[in-house]
């Protein structure tokens, strides 16, 4: 699976319209092998839009890229209502179940997705890795109301991973945050391993929501 991490700077006076441009990618839902899509605004950078996208593998999503983005992208005119985008494709290492199942299970239902955005100190992969699948992945998936999530790296083959987890609102996501983080994040050792962190929180918007027309 592939995801396309999208991170775009929006000026406070062009947020609806870059909302309402957004809200016209329902044409994805029938491209062949998308699986789904969310967004919405960060709830700490309120001007500051993420989109993941969600692909069965690159040779669907290149195929697309070369058709049906660019005709969704004239018509939405959506370059015009942002300062600055940033566009990663990452591809999938781990799955994080939860209370839904896997991530896709848990696209029409979330109403909040946490990413974090890591880019780990040299030699340290083993190390991150071995406190995902053993640490993180277990208390996560048994935190009430995270549905579903996985874990990717960057497909250039770099030091660089996202965390994306879907939860059912906030208040989970909080309660989760105050009694089960601070033990995880002790036991895995983060600051050893991790030399940039970039954590999102976003409030995912109802009609940015694109799902796979089988859906």
């Amino acid at each position: 699976m592939l995801l396309k991490w999208i991170v775009c700077d929006v000026e406070e006076e062009a947020r609806a319209s870059f909302s309402a441009a957004q809200g016209g990618w329902g044409k994805l839902a029938s491209a062949p092998g998308f699986l789904g899509q969310i967004g919405g605004w960060d709830t700490r950078s309120k001007n500051t839009a993420c989109i993941i996208s969600l692909w069965r593998d690159l040779t669907s999503y290149e195929s697309f890229m070369g058709r049906l983005h660019l005709e969704i992208v004239a018509e939405s005119e959506q370059s015009q209502t942002y300062r600055s985008i940033s566009v990663t494709l990452f591809g999938d290492m781990m799955a994080m179940p939860g209370s839904r199942g896997m991530i896709l299970d848990a696209l029409e239902e979330g109403k909040i997705i946490r990413v974090a955005d890591c880019t780990l100190k040299k030699g340290r992969e083993g190390h991150f890795l071995e406190m995902q699948r053993d640490s993180w992945i277990p208390g996560m998936g048994k935190a009430e109301g995270m549905l579903g999530g996985m874990f990717w790296r960057v497909r250039d083959g770099g030091d660089r991973y996202l965390v994306t987890t879907v939860w059912q609102d906030r208040t989970s996501h909080l309660a989760y945050i105050d009694n089960i983080f601070p033990g995880l994040r002790a036991r895995a050792a983060v600051e050893g391993d991790v030399g940039a962190l970039r954590g999102h929180l976003i409030s995912l918007e109802g009609s940015w929501r694109v799902l796979t027309a089988g859906s």
